[in-house]
């Protein structure tokens, strides 16, 4: 089982409790649950089913705890739970749809409310235990232009470990930043989740450090 992740995120006069955990292998769920005040508001649930066999790794369930977890913090930031919903708790969000098209149907539908666009200039090679570095740029996605001051931070997942604290930077006047960190030696099931956070919006790439 992955460790999970708990987070109390401001937004307007709210707090928000952000809960996300793995159900484990019996049960290959990944859920996230929103409080507000100890009131559960929101629930997201997705399967693991596709990778809960032979090729199932702890990195790529860490990765998809990681996604899901950021995910819905996007959608608080956006805006999305700011009006209590009509819909019975929880039915929007729970699916059986495959964990990629959740995603794809995620991003979509975020990318029309977010003017920030993140995207990756030059990444050094990720050789185990050796020093690499990643160069970022923020631009927004209509105007095309730069986006400076934005707030980047990189974390590495790696199998049998949580997730690490990172490394953090802003980017520049052309809208870049250079992130320098440790390959784990554990890289053949590690990867690199790039973050990015502006006031025009939030984005993420992430990278297999193979």
């Amino acid at each position: 089982m992955v460790t999970g992740h708990n987070l109390n995120l401001r937004h307007g006069d709210k707090v928000y409790h952000v809960q996300t955990e793995d159900k484990g292998r019996p049960n290959p769920v990944i859920e996230t649950l929103v409080y507000i005040q100890g009131r559960i508001i929101h629930q997201e649930q997705q399967r693991y089913d596709d990778i809960n066999g032979p090729e199932y790794t702890e990195a790529e369930v860490s990765r998809r705890v990681e996604a899901q977890h950021q995910s819905v913090i996007a959608a608080i930031r956006s805006g999305r739970f700011d009006q209590p919903s009509a819909e019975p708790f929880g039915e929007e969000y729970v699916s059986d749809r495959p964990f990629d098209q959740v995603v794809l149907d995620y991003l979509a539908e975020q990318s029309k409310a977010q003017a920030l666009a993140l995207e990756v200039v030059q990444v050094s090679a990720f050789q185990q235990g050796q020093p690499a570095s990643v160069t970022v740029r923020t631009l927004n996605r209509e105007t095309k232009l730069p986006i400076a001051g934005a707030h980047v931070r990189l974390r590495v997942v790696a199998a049998g470990s949580e997730p690490d604290e990172g490394v953090k930077a802003m980017t520049n006047a052309v809208g870049e930043a250079e992130l320098s960190f440790v390959v784990p030696r554990s890289a053949g099931q590690a990867a690199a989740i790039v973050q990015a956070e502006a006031a025009e919006g939030t984005d993420e790439v992430n990278l297999l450090l193979r």
